[in-house]
């Protein structure tokens, strides 16, 4: 034996000697609590985003006045009378499935997709697991618990093929079956002595029989199938069953809009046509039936005889304007015909307030009061994404903001953008009707059918890649404009006062990974882009995005630009998926368009996904595929590294700073949200609950949250504890720095209250005719938007892009802008043909600008107000019709410096060009405006009419 072996044998049996386990319960103890502390820290506080697909994710517990919905791996407990969002996290990050009540709301079943699934049972009241439950393989489709909720039902995907009945207290498996057909729910009778699954040409009836399922094995399930007669071919989406009188019925809704009624023989009775194009779901509730389906139609119907009640309020049509004044014709139909609506994926009913809970496709939630048929209202409704989201940005504090302080947008494979704000103080100015934290959507996207998830409805997941979508966005420092690119390459500029189009820029082959802007302290007004086709662009901001600069030194897709510094340290920073990281200084002179130049480049060992610049500009931070967390100086050179996952899988995605420097947040592939201290690397706190891809992570300006969104189509907002947001300040305060806090702001479209200085400095630069004049084109004709967007601000200086830049509205020209643009060309015509330039009018004589004489301003008298006699009212000889002769046409005079005089631009006579008398701006003199001068109104000229 050797000597270490000897040692450990020696090790052993003093321990087993003396007693003492290797791991004493003491330490065990402690480390749970530490790890408690730890999650403490970070605390979930609201999801905004829904991942229900269909009637199995969605259910309402009457006797708690609660609604679960699922939203990744966290089952969401909204409680609509409080206001108040409860989540249960899964903790083991699959995806919720589908999840259902007991009859007393006191206890909530969860299913999950991935391999070797499990069913949790949930206790509201302590959020605590109280049973765990796994037989399944490949995914659970559908849960039932009985109404003594002693017994639960789980339902596994088609390819698992089972039934299996629970004993869920004692978490022992009663009875099992396979079923081969694809089952879309199951529900419990009224006696819970027989369920009901239904599915793909499937309805069948399985019996449970008590005094057969003693023993300690699981039983068969013994099961019998309906009669469907001519129906069975038929697809049942939803079942339920009757209440009170219709107990002994049971009702289905099959894909092709039929609501059927089989009897207690388990007989098809009868059926109707619902009148939709496809039936999704339904619920019962004591006196009606509701069916709901596409196009947003939920219909009610009678239990007994099945005929048609009513139809409930259709929610809000894809493409509605939100927070927006001016809503786009692209996106508002003509005609109410032509509107299209979200199709209903789920319904439930609360039986004691007879509130109606419907989720639809593009991710909405509504509750309808039905407490009077007659006058259906809305009393709640939610609006989130329905497609991967793939970029979150936080508007900066600033001094005019375009939106309240807090706001926050996003963009999605949706083809949307969505501004959000939490905060309470918001101005009463943002709220619509349609969802209270939401501020505004805008619409990227002419085809509004990418608003509508319709991949749930083939049962797969949501797909990442739906639709053009957008791929990043960015507020600019100042909070006017703000930057997004889409996923073909394009670069598109709002302004985000009025929410109009400034820029629109081809500047990429390919989606657009990253886009940068300098701050006003380094000295700068540059934005850069950068794309899957390596090449990054340089614009000037202040110059209305003028191009400077192409740099092209990667070999891969450019994944993150940086700018660091001020003054002469002032540079730009990119990383890609090439393994290395450029540093570029600004050059003494950007001639040739050599604006930034190579000053040194870190080849690493694998590559970088994101990058962070701390505030002081001194460190910058680097999260890549080697799942390690890298601190550089911006010189380049390497501070320090470390772990930033505890697993050996994966790699990092995104790595955001907050506004003081202290903590940095980071995501991985596996589809957690790590935090740590930006300098020593220690681990705070680690979170799960997406279910994709973390695709984006920011701080918040008040340090209070950090926010999260993911390919699942939901934003996680987390808050940090009172004593991490309290470091952050301080860290702040020791920088020169605040913190700003919330505050009430009322910005859209008012008149703003200019202070002395700057209403002074306005009247100065009315004076000299040099204002610049804010002004919205959105009220104006689409002609007149295309002229005045199509002039000047899209014009491109400086050397040679190489990408187009469009002009929006710079084709389809209407009528009356040709006609504009014709009369633009005879004045240049004019010009040309004459060899004159614009003559510069004179300035008056004080003469001119003296007050009117005593002479002037004397009323007329008597015989210049006298009726004209008949001479006067003869008409005009032939002489005086005659055409000008060859003498008065040889003058060039009554051309006029600027063409003809009737093309002249109006004014006051002393500052208009000379022209001859006899012929008048609108004509001969002598048939003046009014008719013959002999018939005109006499007077002092300044009193007469125009």
């Amino acid at each position: 034996m050797s000597l270490s072996a000897a040692r450990k044998s020696s090790t052993n049996r003093r321990s087993s000697s003396t007693g003492a386990s290797p791991r004493p319960p003491v330490l065990a103890r402690r480390k749970r609590r530490e790890m408690s502390q730890k999650q403490e820290q970070v605390t979930l506080e609201r999801i905004l985003g829904i991942t229900c697909f269909n009637n199995n994710g969605l259910s309402v517990a009457s006797s708690q006045r609660c609604i679960a919905y699922a939203a990744g791996c966290v089952v969401v407990l909204y409680y609509p009378k409080l206001g108040k969002h409860i989540h249960l996290v899964n903790p083991v990050g699959k995806q919720v499935s589908c999840l259902t009540f007991s009859s007393d709301g006191n206890y909530i079943a969860v299913g999950e997709c991935g391999h070797q699934p499990c069913v949790r049972i949930w206790s509201v009241s302590s959020r605590e697991v109280v049973s765990q439950l796994v037989s399944h393989h490949f995914g659970i489709a559908c849960l039932a618990f009985s109404p003594n909720f002693k017994f639960l039902v789980s339902i596994g995907y088609q390819h698992d093929m089972q039934v299996i009945l629970w004993n869920w207290k004692n978490g022992v498996k009663l009875a099992c079956n396979k079923v081969s057909a694809k089952v879309c729910q199951v529900k419990f009778n009224e006696e819970g002595d027989c369920f009901v699954t239904a599915g793909n040409r499937h309805i069948k009836y399985w019996y449970i029989k008590l005094d057969e399922m003693q023993s300690h094995q699981a039983q068969p399930l013994q099961g019998r199938s309906a009669i469907l007669g001519d129906h069975l071919k038929e697809c049942f989406v939803s079942l339920c069953f009757g209440v009170g009188g219709t107990a002994g019925n049971m009702y289905c809704l099959t894909k092709s809009g039929k609501l059927c009624m089989f009897n207690e023989k388990r007989v098809l009775d009868q059926f109707i046509e619902v009148k939709v194009s496809c039936g999704t779901s339904m619920a019962v509730c004591g006196q009606y039936l509701y069916c709901g389906g596409a196009n947003g139609v939920v219909r009610l119907f009678d239990p007994y005889t099945l005929e048609y009640v009513i139809t409930v309020p259709k929610p809000h049509h894809l493409g509605v304007e939100i927070g927006g004044f001016d809503p786009e014709p692209s996106n508002e139909c003509a005609s109410k015909t032509e509107l299209s609506y979200p199709d209903v994926v789920a319904l439930d009913i609360d039986v004691e307030t007879k509130r109606l809970t419907c989720v639809y496709n593009d991710h909405s939630l509504y509750v309808w009061d039905l407490k009077k048929i007659n006058q259906i209202g809305k009393v709640y409704s939610f609006l989130y994404h329905n497609a991967c989201v793939w970029d979150i940005d936080v508007l900066e504090h600033n001094a005019f903001p375009s939106f309240p302080q807090g706001t926050f947008v996003t963009c999605s494979s949706d083809g949307t953008l969505r501004f959000w704000n939490l905060e309470s103080a918001v101005s009463p100015q943002w709220s619509n009707v349609y969802s209270k934290e939401m501020l505004k959507i805008l619409y990227t996207e002419q085809d509004l059918s990418v608003l509508k998830d319709t991949s749930a409805q083939a049962g797969s997941a949501p797909l990442l890649e739906a639709g053009q979508g957008v791929r990043i966005v960015k507020f600019s420092p100042d909070g006017q404009h703000l930057a997004i690119g889409d996923r073909i390459g394009n670069l598109h500029i709002y302004d985000l006062q009025f929410m109009d189009k400034l820029v629109m820029v081809q500047a990429h082959d390919s989606e657009i990974l990253c886009i940068q802007y300098s701050l006003p302290k380094q000295g700068h007004e540059l934005m850069v882009t950068a794309g899957r086709d390596r090449l990054i662009h340089v614009f000037d901001v202040k110059s209305n995005y003028r191009y400077l600069q192409t740099l092209d030194e990667h070999s891969g897709a450019v994944t993150s630009v940086k700018f660091s510094g001020s003054g002469d340290s002032f540079q730009l920073i990119s990383a890609g998926v090439d393994k290395s990281i450029i540093f570029r200084k600004l050059g003494p002179s950007c001639e040739d368009g050599q604006l930034f130049q190579l000053s040194s480049h870190v080849a690493g060992k694998s590559s970088v996904y994101d990058m962070a610049v701390d505030v002081s500009g001194t460190y910058l931070a680097t999260a890549g595929q080697d799942r390690n967390l890298r601190l550089y100086y911006t010189d380049g050179k390497q501070r320090t590294s470390y772990k930033a996952t505890g697993s050996d899988d994966g790699a990092l995605l995104r790595v955001s700073l907050d506004p003081s420097g202290s903590l940095m947040a980071a995501s991985s592939t596996d589809k957690s949200v790590n935090v740590f201290q930006f300098r020593s690397g220690d681990a705070l706190s680690k979170q799960f609950g997406h279910s994709e891809v973390v695709t984006g992570i920011t701080f918040s300006q008040d340090m209070k949250r950090i926010f999260t969104v993911s390919g699942d189509g939901c934003i996680f907002v987390w808050r940090l504890s009172s004593d991490i947001t309290k470091s952050m300040k301080d860290r702040l305060l020791d920088l020169g720095m605040t913190a700003p806090e919330a505050s009430v702001v009322s910005t859209a479209r008012e008149t703003y209250n200019l202070s002395n200085q700057e209403s002074s400095a306005s009247e100065c630069a009315n004076d000299r005719g040099g204002a610049d004049f804010r002004f919205s084109v959105s009220r104006l004709p689409k002609w007149a938007q295309k002229q005045v967007l199509g002039r000047e601000s899209m014009m491109v200086y400086g050397p040679s892009p190489p990408f187009t830049v469009e002009t929006p509205g710079s084709k389809d020209l209407g009528k009356w802008s040709e006609r504009v643009l014709h009369i633009n060309d005879v004045e240049k015509i004019s010009n040309q043909s004459l060899g004159t330039s614009p003559v510069q009018p004179a300035s008056p004589t004080l003469d001119q600008l003296a007050p009117p004489t005593s002479n002037q301003l004397a009323p007329p008298t008597s015989d210049q107000l006298a009726p004209p006699t008949s001479d006067q009212l003869a008409p005009p000889t032939s002489d005086q019709l005659a055409p000008p002769t060859s003498d008065q046409l040889a003058c060039p005079s009554h051309i006029g410096p600027t063409g003809p005089s009737h093309l002249r631009p109006a004014g006051p006579s002393h500052l208009r060009p000379a022209c001859p008398s006899h012929i008048g701006p609108t004509g001969p003199s002598h048939l003046g405006p009014t008719g013959p001068s002999h018939l005109r109104p006499t007077g002092p000229s300044h009193l007469r009419p125009a």
